[in-house]
Formats: C-alpha cells, sequence, structure tokens
C-alpha cells in the first residue's frame, strides 16, 4: 500500500513527481482524471502517445508515425503493444537519436521475465498481473488463445482478488 488504496490515491502519488514545463508521458489509452488533473494543476506538458501519435495495429503488425519517427510495419513485440510506444514516446520526449534498424531490433526481442511470459512451446503463460490494468491485458490475451486455458491465479490478500478472478473467471 505504498502508493495507496484505491486508483485516485495511486494517481495522485504518482503524480507527485510532474515538474512545472516537463513532458509527462501518460501511457495509458485512456489516463486516470486524477492524473490529468495534476498535469494541467502542475503545468506540465502532457502527451498521450495513443492519442497523439499516430499508431495503427493490424493482425499482422503495427506501426508508429510522429512528427519526429516513422516506423511502419513493425513486428508485434512480447511484451505489451502499450509499453513499446510509451517507451518510444521516451525516446521522442527525451530527443535521443537512436538508429531505425536498433529499434526495430530492440522492439522484436525485447522481454520482461514473468510479465505475459510464455514458456514449454507456448504452452505456459506466466503473468505477475496484480492490478486492474495488467488483469485486462492478461484476460485480453487469454481471450486469444485457440485451445483451452488451465489457470493457476495467486494473489496477495491485501490485492482485490476477487474482482481480478471475476474478470478471469468467465475465460
Amino acid at each position: 500500500h505504498f502508493l495507496g488504496n484505491t486508483l485516485d490515491a495511486i494517481a495522485f502519488e504518482k503524480a507527485g513527481i510532474m515538474r512545472k514545463g516537463c513532458p509527462v508521458i501518460l501511457g495509458e489509452r485512456s489516463p486516470h482524471s486524477v492524473l490529468l488533473e495534476q498535469v494541467s494543476t502542475v503545468g506540465a506538458r502532457q502527451l498521450i502517445p495513443f492519442r497523439d501519435k499516430d499508431i495503427t495495429e493490424s493482425p499482422k503488425d503495427w506501426s508508429y508515425v510522429s512528427e519526429k519517427l516513422s516506423l511502419m510495419h513493425l513486428a508485434y513485440p512480447e511484451v505489451l503493444l502499450e509499453n513499446v510506444v510509451n517507451a518510444l514516446a521516451v525516446i521522442e520526449a527525451l530527443e535521443i537519436d537512436v538508429n531505425e534498424a536498433i529499434m526495430r531490433d530492440v522492439i522484436a526481442d525485447v522481454a520482461v521475465p514473468g510479465r505475459q511470459e510464455w514458456l514449454d512451446n507456448k504452452t505456459l503463460l506466466l503473468d505477475v498481473a496484480h492490478n486492474e490494468a495488467s488483469i485486462s491485458a492478461l484476460a485480453n490475451t487469454l481471450k486469444q488463445q485457440q485451445k483451452p486455458i488451465k489457470l493457476l491465479f495467486a494473489m496477495r490478500a491485501d490485492k482485490d482478488y476477487q474482482a481480478s478472478f471475476r474478470r478471469l473467471e468467465p475465460l
């Protein structure tokens, strides 16, 4: 409970790092209203990649186009697409010059152990989902599976495990 017990409280605590005139990348497709309010209050420069960049998704690939970057026909990463889009927005905001070929290689190869990590020839999925956003992402991944799913679910008692399980139960 370091950040709070509610999304509002957590968003407010996370907003504490915002500074006037500095870029703030709000990485969710629909950022929490508390974060949007704090950006305005502090006077930070708001950037919402899924609103401010041209992100297109197709079944085979995806693209990221902005004033500074044009990355077309990218392979889907092994991590959540939102995380890659946010990383690209950070690279732009910090004005880091990265070779396009290197970016493509990194996007294709990036992985986070324990976060939607497939093992055993894609028969076992590990995910440390523990909040509403990560449970939703896990549910979306599980919905896409073509074969029956066996789920082992564990979560700390101080988390809203019942709501999380209800989100996964219909799958």
